[in-house]
């Protein structure tokens, strides 16, 4: 009878735990005074997924996420002698922009008022500018850039500068699935908005359940802390582009792996790998590194099993890269003519740009991004908190926190060899693995990438922190009883 009690308590303390995060998520009761800043927070990245849900049989070939061009200033001029051509240039300069890298591409046509017709014998980028080689006609300076249409070379079917084009960057699954919730479910936006909250809530709450199995109450309750208070996860919530319930569920299936081997835990983890990298590669490394920081943390406390836990290590982190690796192989039939092509394609055109590509390959917008150091990213995301760490922690103590609790942690490990010092710094690799291999992209996404501060390490630094208090208080009351 007591141990029926007991559980249903448990029960009770597990349901409670959920709804209350699944309404800061859902309505920032904790933080309502913001509710208006997190509603509207990366719409410009979930408009991508509200196109496909708008035109869903528009472009449909296979990418589930696009661009809504409404406008488009090209800004077209004849060449004249300032631009920098050879003699033998024929054409005219216009914007670099999107719609124009997209569509101005060798073989289309573009169309002059008057009906004139030329084909596109070339394109060169130059930073800001494209040039757009023409083949030879009576275009002239007189000419009226200002009304151009631009046509398929093979279908010959005009591109409408209000297209509807594909986000390549990724297969996009989330489009594909909350498309045919809105148009063959008949779901509405706010309720995939709820689904989404739901998800991560569930998935959070038995993230902290599973790693108060493998260390204790305190630690897991600081853990569940550091997700209901973060001002990044509520933000990012709700988002149909970021799905981020899709961030945590690798590491339910890693701590559920670890706890009894079984194999089927093996294969819903190349799922869900597999399923995150198929809505978009951001994160993958700090995911990658928080599924497994709790299980290789525990060498420390199982000495005599290191080589077994090494072994399973290796064996779910295998499958994690496979899922990973699939999700290359099925994006890059996609992106290209071939699978060849369209890793390649991934590889200079993605991988590149976001990390350590060269500065001269790329727009002008990420310029600066790739000449800047690791270093210099990191100073942004350790003296540039625009919030509150958790809520009501000002965000200026960070540094000094991070500081603090990092010079504890080295002496805790030293003296004792401490369990949660060691996890401390194995959680730290988590987001930094993140700011250092991808540092193009994190130099330039500081409105969203301090997120990656929560994928475990807020709530290890916390709990450090409450240990050196606990330890002071008891070196102080040890001392005045002696």
């Amino acid at each position: 009878m007591l141990s029926k009690l007991i559980e249903n308590k448990k029960m009770i303390i597990i349901f409670v735990a959920a709804i209350m995060m699944f309404l800061q998520f859902d309505k920032a009761v904790f933080d309502h005074q913001n509710i208006s800043n997190y509603l509207i927070f990366q719409n410009d990245s979930e408009e991508l997924v509200i196109n496909k849900m708008n035109y869903p049989k528009i472009r449909n070939n296979g990418y589930g996420l696009k661009y809504k061009y409404s406008t488009f200033r090209d800004n077209a001029r004849i060449v004249n002698d300032t631009d920098e051509v050879s003699d033998d240039f024929y054409g005219y300069v216009c914007d670099n922009n999107s719609f124009v890298r997209k569509n101005y591409v060798k073989g289309n046509i573009i169309e002059f008022e008057g009906k004139k017709r030329l084909k596109i014998i070339d394109v060169e980028i130059k930073k800001k500018k494209a040039f757009i080689s023409l083949e030879k006609s009576n275009l002239n300076i007189e000419d009226n850039l200002s009304n151009l249409h631009i046509y398929e070379k093979k279908t010959n079917k005009l591109i409408d500068r209000k297209n509807i084009i594909d986000y390549v960057s990724q297969v996009g699954i989330q489009g594909h699935i909350f498309s045919f919730l809105y148009n063959k479910c008949h779901f509405s936006r706010n309720m995939l908005y709820h689904i989404n909250n739901l998800l991560l809530s569930i998935v959070l709450v038995i993230i902290c359940i599973l790693v108060y199995k493998r260390t204790n109450l305190i630690f897991s309750t600081v853990m569940y802390a550091s997700f209901i208070l973060s001002p990044w996860l509520t933000s990012f919530s709700r988002n149909l582009y970021w799905i981020p319930f899709s961030w945590f569920l690798p590491v339910v299936f890693a701590l559920l792996y670890f706890t009894d081997y079984k194999k089927r835990y093996l294969l819903l983890m190349f799922l869900s790998i597999l399923f995150k990298c198929l809505a978009g590669y951001e994160y993958i490394s700090t995911i990658f590194i928080f599924a497994l920081s709790i299980p290789f943390a525990e060498i420390i406390k199982n000495k005599n099993q290191w080589k077994m836990i090494i072994k399973h290590l290796c064996i779910i982190s295998i499958v994690m890269i496979c899922g990973f690796l699939a999700a290359i192989l099925i994006h890059a039939t996609l992106r290209g003519n071939n699978l060849f092509e369209g890793v390649h394609n991934i590889f200079v055109q993605d991988v590149l740009r976001r990390t350590y590509g060269s500065s001269q390959s790329f727009d002008p917008f990420v310029l600066e991004s790739l000449k800047a150091s690791p270093i210099a990213v990191l100073n942004k995301y350790i003296y540039g908190f625009s919030t509150d760490i958790l809520l009501g922690l000002p965000s200026n103590l960070f540094p000094i926190l991070l500081i603090i609790s990092g010079i504890y942690s080295v002496y805790k490990f030293i003296k004792e060899k401490y369990f949660y010092s060691f996890l401390y710094f194995v959680m730290l690799l988590a987001p930094l693995s993140w700011f250092i291999l991808a540092k193009g992209h994190s130099y330039i996404h500081t409105h969203m990438n301090f997120v990656l501060w929560y994928f475990g390490f807020i709530g290890v630094m916390i709990y450090m922190l409450i240990v050196m208090l606990k330890d002071g208080w008891n070196y102080v009351i040890s001392n005045k009883l002696d």
